[in-house]
């Protein structure tokens, strides 16, 4: 038995009596009860144990039990702690520290299920149970993410209502089932949790703006932009409104009449490209207008009516008055503003470029293709495709097809490779305005949904775009044209991953056009 350093002189009076209490009745149970928790106390939990245990078998009342529980799991004897808290149970199965205790032993033994049954009679208002319930829950959200990011929606619905079963009032849990849910396109049924999230949680601005989200593929703009002005708090999507803190920003309902505006890029290029049309209509109100804009999107925004002049991402800005993000544009000028004719055009110094490189081509049709985009989007995994997918359409006779992409995935070089029909610029892309001015001497452009898609549709150009199952809020539902792009068509998955059906439909549509 380990000596205590402090010796005899320390230990308390009632310390002294209660062993003084043993050395005349080694079964007194006060005693065994009183020098067991006074040395658990001290950190010797062994000692405790030995004694405890003997008072609980002469007296085994809850108290007795839970006590000497305590001290086998603090002596770190897990089976014997078990035992004795089982039996605490036994003897009163709402006995609260009796739970708590064998709810810490089973989860320190990464036994979660039994962790949460432990303290599922009647205590889960304890904050020890809560955490541990709110532990339970997040494993299954855990496991509920990884089926969502791998495209398994239903499996992760299940895990999701798991998390929601254990702990009903987590709002996380109740927004990534909405999320799930409507990546199905049960679309009332994500509303419905998505409106639960937010009873729980009505600050949630991650909910409210996964709520704009599903407004706005349902076409209700009005409310659905409103709702997206809650992006800007959103923890990965924060950075692009807190890129130039010395400008005031722009808060709805505020008016810009008479103010110099710096309206700043945000999220992706094929955002921003669709977003400058509303640019017109802020210009006729405001006194000035500067477009903010990564460089490579220069080009293609330097003759925008409007605007005073494109300035980069990093450059200093000392003459406005007030920054608004271009996707807050449709909130403050009303979508309908953005109704508006081709807004982007080709630099005509690039074109002749362009033009003569495809003269190289044989004679015929010229598509554009594009297979993938940013590997940083989000969904980038679900709307890229392989270029052999595309390969039923490159048996189209008198076809000249081009890869408009500055980059092509390794596996895709084997079927550039193999195709005699099929060029590709490459790096000769060096910007936004090189691929403008490619466009315009296309005949159609077929891509997945990516920037390009905009840009086409900016410019006015014969564009098929293809969809996933769950589309992209922009493309609304069911509908084969889109309000945005009036030369553009919709493509859609008929189910979660179907690219066959898809190129299926869209070589029928080529040879009805030949």
């Amino acid at each position: 038995m380990p000596v205590d350093e402090a010796g005899d002189a320390s230990r308390s009076d009632p310390e002294s009596g209660f062993r003084a209490q043993l050395q005349r009745d080694p079964f007194s149970v006060p005693a065994l009860l009183g020098l067991g928790g006074a040395l658990l106390r001290r950190g010797r939990p062994a000692e405790a144990a030995a004694l405890l245990q003997t008072a609980a078998k002469s007296e085994p009342s809850v108290a007795t039990l839970s006590l000497t529980g305590e001290a086998f799991l603090s002596a770190g004897l897990m089976e014997e702690a078990e035992t004795w808290l089982r039996q605490a149970l036994e003897v009163d199965d709402s006995h609260l520290a009796s739970a708590v205790l064998l709810a810490e032993l089973y989860r320190s033994t990464d036994r979660l299920d039994d962790a949460a049954t432990a303290i599922s009679n009647g205590q889960s208002h304890h904050p020890a149970a809560d955490a541990l319930i709110r532990e339970k829950a997040a494993l299954f959200i855990s496991k509920g993410n990884g089926l969502y990011h791998a495209g398994l929606m239903a499996a992760a619905e299940a895990s999701y209502r798991e998390a929601i079963g254990v702990a009903p009032r987590l709002a996380g849990a109740h927004m990534n089932l909405a999320n799930a849910l409507a990546r199905q396109l049960r679309l009332d049924d994500a509303m419905a949790a998505y409106d639960a999230a937010l009873a729980i949680d009505p600050a949630d601005d991650a909910a409210r703006f996964a709520r704009s989200l599903l407004l706005l593929l349902t076409g209700d703009l009005a409310e659905g932009f409103r709702l997206y002005e809650h992006r800007k708090h959103v923890f990965e999507l924060r950075h692009n409104f807190t890129k130039r803190p010395q400008l005031p920003a722009w808060q709805a309902g505020q008016s810009v009449a008479g103010r110099r505006l710096l309206v700043t890029s945000e999220q992706g290029a094929g955002d921003v490209i669709q977003f400058v049309r509303f640019l017109p209509a802020l210009a006729a109100i405001a006194a000035s207008v500067v477009l903010e804009a990564p460089w490579p999107m220069h080009g293609i925004f330097s003759d925008l009516p409007g605007v005073s002049r494109v300035v980069g991402v990093e450059d200093p800005i000392g003459d406005c008055d007030l920054t608004i993000p271009v996707m807050s544009l449709p909130l403050l000028l009303g979508t309908e503003a953005g109704a508006v004719p081709p807004y982007i055009r080709p630099q005509e110094d690039r074109v002749w470029r362009w033009q003569a490189w495809l003269n190289r081509s044989p004679p015929g049709r010229r598509i554009g293709l594009v297979c993938s985009g940013a590997t940083t989007h989000q969904r980038d995994r679900e709307r890229s495709i392989p270029l052999a997918t595309f390969e039923p359409l490159l048996a189209l006779p008198d076809a000249t097809f081009v890869l408009v992409q500055p980059h092509a995935n390794a596996e895709d070089w084997a079927v550039l490779d193999d195709a005699d029909n099929i060029r590709f610029p490459g790096a000769a892309l060096t910007d936004w305005a090189d691929t403008a001015a490619l466009l315009s001497q296309l005949d159609l452009l077929i891509t997945t949904d990516t920037a390009a898609a905009h840009l086409a549709g900016a410019m006015g150009l014969p564009v098929w775009t293809l969809l996933t199952f769950y589309p992209d809020w922009r493309w609304l539902l069911e509908r084969e044209d889109s309000p945005w792009y009036p030369s553009m068509r919709l493509y859609r998955q008929p189910a979660p991953g179907d690219w066959k059906t898809v190129i299926a439909q869209i070589g029928k549509d080529l040879k009805t056009q030949q």
